[in-house]
């Protein structure tokens, strides 16, 4: 069924492709190209912005608090998330998959499977792409264009943007009465974008919590065996052990046997990282149990506290059976409970307490009602994980452009709003000026480092 979808979707890009450029070959005359992108502007809906912004001018007036307020929320956000992620790239250990995430990563169709990162996205298909781009771009400019109206700055267009079949959206606004606008008024102007990807994400991540709560229930758990971080100072003994057909390093600190992946041996030599995440032995590991938990001695298993209720009720030593749902089928495995503290132990853990669980968290934010220790069927089948995902990419997308738009620098929105504000504290254009130039070249200069340390990641 997928696959089929897939074929379809590709057959949609094709076509988009076809309509892109037969688009610009009929209106090329009233086509400008800037750089990369190409550029057709009209007068579309400027008439609609500049009704809007007068009829419901008492409101909007007062809400241009709020917005300049969430502009700055945005904008302190944004820069935890980037200090966040240089953390997570510069003190995870090697051997944590979300090192292998790059520190930006294009908005494409498909790109969680070009990446290998499809543990952390759900599919990407070209069909949201292009639904979710329409929605973000349309009404972000569009906001953009309402407020410029309500402070009575002139629009010269409004139109399209394309990268190849991309589409993006833009509003042209008359840069002379910009500039001269006061300070205020354009800070409310250039947040306005991101206010709006805020009301969609809210609006979508309630749409998305109302449908999943009709079309899904739960059917198994995410689970995972349980493993420790080991200190590689202390590490006596290094070397490989199979368990069915995978291969891992076995690790010996403080008389501890522990199970860590392949790929943290140069990283264990070189002392590149202090701790290692390392499995410990345990029913769940030895026996190689990977995939969603459906059912432990004939119960269904539908949440965490289901599958720890049915091992305390065992005795250690006893025998069960585990079924698990991996790879489109249900495999069955018979392991023997061990003794821990007196007690019955499987050896398993939930994968929100892994390393990567904050930024899993983060991701599952996007997915209000769905928890992420939780395998959900669909009523609807199919339909309802494409409608599922749809709606996810809206609220996900909505987020990322909300934030990312009040970076304090370059092109961004919130470089702009970032120099107006630091000029209309120090009363002198030409601090701002310096100011935005300097945290520019920090974000530049960041976002390399960033890059370069995902590349020595993949290298390694």
């Amino acid at each position: 069924m997928v696959s089929n979808f897939v074929t379809y979707d590709l057959i949609f890009l094709a076509l988009s492709i076809i309509f892109v450029i037969y688009f610009l070959y009929k209106r090329r005359n009233k086509i400008e190209r800037q750089g990369v992108l190409y550029l057709y502007k009209t007068q579309v809906g400027v008439n609609f912005i500049d009704k809007f912004a007068k009829r419901f001018a008492k409101i909007l007036k007062p809400m241009q608090y709020l917005i300049v307020t969430v502009g700055y929320i945005l904008m302190a956000g944004i820069i935890y998330l980037l200090g966040f992620t240089i953390y997570i790239y510069l003190k995870a250990p090697a051997a944590s998959a979300i090192a292998k995430i790059p520190a930006v990563f294009p908005l494409i169709p498909y790109f969680p499977q070009i990446l290998n990162i499809e543990s952390f996205f759900p599919p990407f298909y070209f069909t949201y792409f292009i639904i979710a781009i329409a929605l973000v771009a349309i009404l972000h400019e569009f906001s953009h264009g309402i407020f410029m109206r309500l402070n009575n700055i002139r629009i010269k267009f409004t139109g399209f943007a394309f990268l190849g079949p991309f589409l993006g959206a833009f509003v042209e606004q008359d840069d002379k009465q910009m500039s001269k606008a006061k300070r205020f008024p354009q800070l409310s102007i250039l947040a306005a974008g991101t206010f709006a990807n805020v009301i969609l994400t809210i609006l979508f991540a309630l749409l998305f919590w109302l449908f999943f709560s009709l079309a899904f229930t739960p059917a198994g758990i995410y689970a995972t065996p349980n493993y420790d971080f080991v200190n590689s100072s202390e590490i006596s003994f290094m070397g490989n052990v199979s368990f069915g057909n995978n291969t891992y390093l076995e690790l010996i600190s403080n008389n501890t046997t522990y199970f860590a992946s392949l790929s943290a041996k140069p990283y264990i030599e070189n002392k590149t990282y202090d701790l290692i995440p390392a499995y410990i032995s345990s029913p769940m590991f030895n026996a190689q149990v990977f995939g969603v938990i459906i059912q432990f001695d004939e119960k269904n298993i539908t949440s965490f506290s289901d599958l720890t209720n049915a091992v305390n009720a065992r005795n250690p030593g006893d025998v069960v059976n585990i079924k698990t749902f991996y790879n489109d089928k249900i495999l069955s495995y018979n392991l023997a409970l061990v003794n821990k503290s007196g007690k019955a132990d499987l050896g398993v853990m939930p994968p929100a307490t892994a390393q990567e669980g904050s930024f899993r968290k983060l991701i599952s934010m996007m997915a209000p009602g769905e928890d992420p220790e939780i395998y959900y069927v669909s009523y609807l089948g199919s339909f309802g994980i494409f409608i599922k995902y749809l709606f996810w990419w809206i609220v996900f997308i909505n987020f990322a452009v909300a934030l990312s738009n009040m970076i304090p620098a370059g092109i961004f929105d919130g470089g702009h709003f970032f120099r107006i504000s630091v000029e209309g504290i120090t009363k002198k254009k030409r601090i701002a000026d310096m100011a935005y130039k300097a945290v520019t070249w920090i974000f530049i200069a960041a976002l390399i480092l960033l890059m370069l340390k995902w590349v020595f990641n993949l290298i390694n």
